[in-house]
């Protein structure tokens, strides 16, 4: 009789959470299309790349940087290949 030992590997890949805009108050939502949103197409980067909270992107210390035009950085997630967080620098004044 013979036996056969079958191995399995399990690929999973970790779950990403994609910001939903339409989830946000009216204030939020027209403070992140007015401010956050031109500055990310600028720099080519979508919403769905961003790897934090709407908490933590729209809070009022980074609202003060952007309004002031000061640069301030930004947690992207990491692709597939890498897990690692990346964090960009976005300067509102370069052009």
């Amino acid at each position: 009789m013979n036996e056969h030992i079958i191995e399995s590997q399990i690929h999973t890949k970790p779950y990403k959470m994609t910001l939903q805009p339409q989830l946000l108050k009216k204030d939020q939502l027209n403070s992140l299309n007015k401010n956050i949103m031109p500055l990310l197409k600028r720099q080519g980067i979508e919403l769905k790349d961003v790897g934090e909270s709407f908490k933590t992107l729209l809070s009022p210390l980074r609202m003060e940087r952007i309004k002031e035009n000061r640069p301030f950085y930004l947690i992207l997630k990491g692709s597939s290949h890498s897990k690692k967080p990346v964090t960009v620098l976005i300067n509102p004044v370069a052009k």
